[in-house]
């Protein structure tokens, strides 16, 4: 891979071109009650986030509030040098999302975190929806989650620090470049070579004898 190439500018620019889309528009936030929740602005087709990780302060449910369409990129972006996320659980619109939901799956491909600034990042509890961004070189990414469930992009050090965790691979749908390739395909069989016969050392025939004259 050319990640590490110019000190990971792959992902400063891929971060830098999520962030500042220029079909962004600021929605609003509010921890209250236990909750995270995001509120879109109506109309726009995709909704950014700016939350400083200190605000991070316990575990927290996130729920993606109102005018927010399955449909629409949502970036929730991290400032400050630490982010500690303690997901405990995931809604929609109010409703639980459980990961066997097909909501689930739409908020993980519909979902960017990205931690611009960030340098020790932890992600834990439940499982995670959406990509996560880490892109300053050096930094460390603990994963204590359930799972993640999205791309993971870190310019440093990945420490994944739960028994069964998985990662689970979804394209993020506000970055072309994230989509998977094209259908899988099996390949050619290889050709099995015919053998060339072997060639038989011929004999000749034992002459007949002439009959003895009597």
């Amino acid at each position: 891979s050319d990640w590490p190439q110019d000190n990971f500018k792959i992902l400063r620019d891929f971060t830098n071109r999520n962030e500042q889309a220029p079909d962004n528009v600021a929605g609003s936030y509010e921890f209250a009650y236990g909750f995270l929740n995001l509120i879109g602005t109506p109309n726009a087709e995709r909704h950014i986030f700016d939350i400083p990780g200190a605000e991070f302060k316990s575990g927290f449910v996130l729920n993606l509030g109102d005018h927010i369409d399955p449909t629409e990129p949502v970036i929730i972006r991290v400032s400050g040098p630490a982010a500690t996320i303690n997901l405990q659980d995931t809604f929609a619109a109010g409703k639980q999302v459980l990961m066997g939901d097909a909501r689930f799956g739409q908020m993980s491909a519909q979902i960017l975190w990205t931690l611009p600034e960030a340098t020790k990042v932890k992600f834990e509890n439940a499982q995670i929806p959406g990509s996560i961004v880490v892109p300053t070189p050096g930094a460390k990414f603990e994963l204590a989650a359930a799972g993640a469930n999205g791309r993971v992009w870190v310019a440093g050090d990945v420490e994944q620090n739960r028994a069964g965790s998985e990662l689970h691979n979804f394209p993020f749908i506000g970055d072309p470049g994230t989509k998977c390739g094209g259908k899988p395909t099996d390949p050619e069989p290889t050709p099995t070579p015919t053998p060339e016969p072997t060639p038989t050392e011929s004999v000749d025939p034992t002459p007949t004898p002439e009959p003895t004259p009597t």
